[in-house]
This record gives C-alpha cells, structure tokens and sequence, in this order.
C-alpha cells in the first residue's frame, strides 16, 4: 500500500493534479501482489513476518542514508519505531506466535507500545512527575507483556477470578471507602457512645484503670480493622469463584517492584494481603483520628466528620503536589499513606 502505479503518475485531487511520489512499474507492482496474496491463500504467516522484516530492514538502511546527508528527529523516529517493529517479528517467530486477536498478539502490541514510549520518555528534557508515573505504568506493561509472552498466562483476562480480584484493588476506591466508613463507624463510637448512653459511669467503677479501658477499646478497634479487611477480600473473592468458577484461581497473580525492577509472581492469596498491608496506614491513620477524637471530644458526629474531612482532603493535597507544584505538601503524611 506504500506506492501507486500509475500511467502518466499524475493524479487528481477535488480537480487539482498532484504526483505521486512513490511510483512503482506495473509489472513489479502486480508481482509483490501476487507474492502477498499467495502468502495470505496459503496462510503462512511465518513467510509474511519474515518478509516484514526485510522490508522493515531495507526501510531502516534507506532512513539512515537519508539521516547521513540531513538529519531529522522524525526519520530518527521511524528508524526506532522500524526496529522496535522487527524485534516484535522476532518475538512473534520465536515464540511461534501467529498474527491474529488473541492475548498473545495483544501482549505483543503491548510490548511494542511500550517500547516506543521508553524511547518518547528518553528524549524528553523537561521529564514531570506525571511523565514519571507513566513511565513507571509501561514499565509494569512491558514486565507483564514478557511474562505473557514467555508463559502464555493470560492474566489480563477479565473473566477470571484472577483478574476480577486485581482490579478489585486496582480500582479500590469504592472498596477502601466502605472499609473506612466501617472503621469510622466503630472507632468514632466506641467511647463516645459510652458518654452519650451514660453507660461510662458503669465502666468507670469497673476494677480496670482508664489507661487499660481505653487500650482495650483500641485494641478492639485494630482488631476490627482486620477483620473487615477480610470479609472484603472473602467476599470478591467468593463472588468472583461464584462468576467464574474455582479453576481460574490456579491462574498467578502478578506485581511489579519498582525498587528492583522486575515482575513478581505469586499465588492469590500473597497478593491480597500485600494489597491490604499497602493499604493499611490509611485504614490506621483514619482510625486513630476517629478514636482520639471519640475519646477527647465524646461527640459522635466530631469523630465521624473530622476523619471523613481528613480523608476527602489528602486526595487534594496529591492534586496540589503534582499539579500545583506545591512541594509542602509532600511532607504531610496524608500524601503517602497509600503504599500502594
């Protein structure tokens, strides 16, 4: 489709004329044809990556001819988007895997798009945060990409268990918010309750210090924390099992350390708890705000408002450090609760 033969190699245009520029004799255009098509009639795919690359390696050899006499930024761009191409082709014939729509072709474009961006990301002299952040997500593209390809896990499915659970807290905002409501809901009325029933008169005269007291209904509280977490992980993951069957389970979960630069694999229940752990400063953080004020103020509605308000605010102090540059706020301990 690269070139046009044409008679004469003019051509119109809304009635202007204008040449074509790559022009192509009829004869040899009518035989790269019929060599294409036989390849598509026989349905080998082998001898069409295989011609790919030749093409793709006479293409490289004639930018870089055209970048010895003048250089550009945009024939640079096409030579690395030629080779990062033809290394694809490679994986493809040694991998033996043909053209088509399945996870396998999907993890290839996948590789190659992040390929590309590793290359946009280098030339780049003013890099932001956000570029940062982006660069780290392909980074975790390109890591699941070679795993897929090198074992054939289709752990992008979104019809297993697997994936159902990954994007479950991926996506936990909705999750992590009912758990802090819940949290909430305990800790901002353990003690105060106590105070609003006048039930603390009782508890007082009772053989513990105040000191004990309070530790216990911490502790209560902690223990709680727990527990929710694992009536959440138990229901998605009953439910999804429910969805799609008990078998999808076998599939590995995946994460990427960005400390160390590599891909973990690891079976589900590993995954869930690292995900709660990562997510559970916040879940403490929140909780102790809602016990102190529980306890100092004995107002139930202080207790619930204030931690709600805190919680609703870090999300605003993230925006404000990335998008206003406001480095301040890196340092408030509500910008990095999430380890996640």
């Amino acid at each position: 489709h690269d070139y046009y033969f044409l008679p004469n190699q003019i051509k119109y245009f809304e009635g202007e004329p204008y040449e074509i520029e790559n022009t192509i004799d009829e004869n040899i255009a009518y035989k790269s044809y019929e060599e294409i098509n036989g390849i598509f009639e026989e349905n080998d795919w082998r001898k069409m990556a295989n011609m790919l690359i030749e093409t793709y390696e006479e293409d490289i050899k004639n930018y870089e001819q055209e970048q010895l006499i003048r250089y550009d930024e945009d024939t640079e761009r096409f030579i690395e988007h030629l080779k990062v191409d033809i290394e694809v082709l490679n994986i493809r014939l040694n991998e033996n895997i043909p053209f088509g729509f399945d996870y396998l072709n999907e993890a290839l474009e996948e590789y190659d798009r992040s390929k590309m961006s590793f290359y946009y990301y280098n030339k780049k002299e003013n890099i932001t945060h956000m570029d940062k952040v982006e660069y780290q997500k392909n980074l975790e593209n390109f890591e699941e990409s070679k795993y897929i390809i090198e074992t054939r896990n289709d752990i992008n499915n979104i019809e297993t268990t697997r994936a159902n659970i990954s994007r479950t807290f991926e996506d936990i905002a909705g999750q992590q918010l009912f758990i802090i409501i819940l949290i909430v809901l305990v800790s901002a009325t353990i003690v105060s309750e106590e105070y609003n029933k006048g039930t603390i008169k009782q508890l007082l005269i009772r053989p513990y210090s105040r000191i004990q007291i309070i530790l216990a209904k911490f502790v209560t509280c902690l223990i709680m924390i727990l527990i929710f977490g694992i009536i959440i992980i138990l229901l998605n993951t009953g439910a999804n099992i429910i969805v799609n069957g008990a078998e999808s389970l076998n599939v590995p979960m995946t994460m990427y350390n960005f400390n160390t630069n590599t891909l973990i694999v690891m079976n589900m229940a590993e995954y869930l708890i690292i995900q709660f752990i990562a997510k559970l400063p916040i879940f403490i953080i929140i909780f102790m705000i809602a016990f102190a004020c529980s306890t100092l103020c004995g107002n139930t509605i202080i207790a619930s408002i204030i931690p709600y308000f805190i919680y609703s605010a870090s999300k605003l102090s993230y925006f404000f450090v990335i998008e206003e540059n406001i480095n301040i706020l890196r340092f408030f301990i509500t910008t990095n609760w999430d380890l996640s």
